[in-house]
């Protein structure tokens, strides 16, 4: 731990000299610059010169096509662009050019992936890991406006995905790995050593814990060996995880970093307050959040992908200035990552088809005003509002599910489980 100073200001970062760290300030938290100046990372993710999933046939958003095309100078001006709005950093996705426009930047380093868990127990992989990330690393970890890294993206801690889907579960995925794997082993070995407790997790949540333990371990090894200066920012949840998987990984990064869409406008702040409690009283971080409107100038229809959709571009404004005032009511909040860009092509990306008014610019590059404006005005007073904040104080047990699920695309609601209370609560 960094010396408090005065008794005051309290660092969790892993080592000293970071460019940038996190801090507590009486009942807030904080990023800190390298300077030492307070910090919340307001930033657009995904922000480059060419959409690459564009479907053949299909318009999509590219500049590069534009006379005079120059990456490096596109790199300038879209950083004075998003800085217009308000926004202070660049997010993952990025392009190089973005990341090397001089504003600070987070980058998602993929380590493990979805379907990597299975190997997760083996001896080996450890090592594989480190060499199959070193380049990636190495690319950023000397850049002085480097935040920190994002270890991965909306990991299947469900067994399929980031979220409840009802299918197989981690233990029912390890335990059908070939006999004698690691992987095997270690489902089999922890089944017959698990002891059910009243009121305590299943054993499906409990051996998703014990992947995550196993990911924080191997993936902080790496990172720390590859890069120690630099903050560990989480695995980017996807909106919910089981207790055991949360409390598991907090002791391993600095900041919790979790993606919330919400269609009413409305912060989930019990599901927020129980990340950061469950994770050792760790701050948070949005790492994706957006609207979409059926009204929108790159003729998407908004089929796939976090159902937030509203009608016109005035209500897009609207409800991101409802979400930004409640996300700054909570003062363990240190930051929020815009997603996207620029809108998706109307033609669905190739990765899974989503065809989303998420851009801040359409796909011809025009910026939505009511949208950038909202944003411009809420990015402005952002700090006054955290600072104002009041430490949560409401209930905390219970889960919120995802809302990718189906009980949240259906309906803009919390769906509350079960669960036990937290042993402390924030602050």
């Amino acid at each position: 731990l960094c010396a408090p100073a005065a008794g005051v200001l309290l660092a969790i970062s892993p080592a000293c000299g970071q460019s940038f760290t996190v801090a507590r300030e009486g009942d807030h938290w904080w990023l800190r610059d390298p300077k030492g100046q307070k910090f919340l990372c307001k930033a657009v993710n995904c922000v480059l010169f060419k959409d690459g999933m564009i479907p053949a046939g299909f318009p999509g958003y590219d500049v590069t096509r534009a006379p005079g095309f120059d990456a490096k100078a596109w790199g300038r001006t879209t950083a004075a662009r998003i800085q217009g709005w308000g926004f202070n950093s660049v997010g993952s996705w990025s392009a190089d050019e973005a990341y090397e426009s001089g504003l600070p930047f987070a980058v998602c380093l993929h380590m493990v992936g979805g379907w990597d868990f299975m190997k997760l127990f083996e001896p080996a992989y450890e090592e594989e890991l480190r060499g199959k990330r070193a380049e990636a690393v190495k690319r950023w970890a000397s850049s002085p406006n480097l935040i920190g890294w994002f270890t991965d993206n909306e990991l299947p801690w469900f067994g399929e995905n980031g979220w409840s889907t009802g299918g197989q579960t981690l233990l029912q995925r390890f335990s059908s790995q070939p006999e004698g794997s690691a992987g095997r082993t270690a489902a089999e070995d922890f089944r017959k050593a698990f002891v059910p407790k009243p009121g305590g997790p299943s054993v499906d949540d409990a051996f998703a814990g014990a992947v995550a333990r196993r990911y924080g371990e191997v993936t902080s090894r790496v990172l720390k060996t590859l890069d120690s200066r630099h903050m560990n920012l989480g695995v980017r949840f996807a909106g919910d995880a089981p207790d055991p998987v949360i409390e598991a990984l907090g002791p391993f990064c600095d900041v919790v970093s979790v993606n919330v869409y919400r269609k009413n406008g409305r912060i989930p702040k019990r599901s927020l307050a129980r990340f950061s409690v469950l994770s050792g009283n760790r701050p948070v971080m949005i790492t994706e959040w957006s609207y979409r409107a059926m009204e929108n100038r790159s003729g998407d229809k908004n089929e796939k992908g976090a159902d937030v959709t509203v009608p016109t571009q005035a209500d897009r404004a609207k409800k991101l200035r409802t979400y930004l005032e409640d996300l700054m009511s909570l003062p363990f909040v240190v930051g929020y990552h815009w997603f996207m860009y620029f809108d998706q092509s109307p033609g669905g990306r190739t990765l899974d088809g989503e065809n989303s008014n998420y851009g801040l610019v359409d796909i011809h590059d025009r910026e939505y005003t009511e949208v950038t404006s909202a944003l411009k005005e809420m990015n402005a007073k952002a700090e006054i509002l955290h600072g104002n904040s009041q430490p949560y104080a409401g209930p905390l047990t219970g889960t919120a599910v995802s809302p990718y699920s189906p009980a949240a695309l259906s309906r803009d609601t919390l769906v509350l489980g079960p669960g036990a209370p937290p042993a402390a609560a924030p602050g």
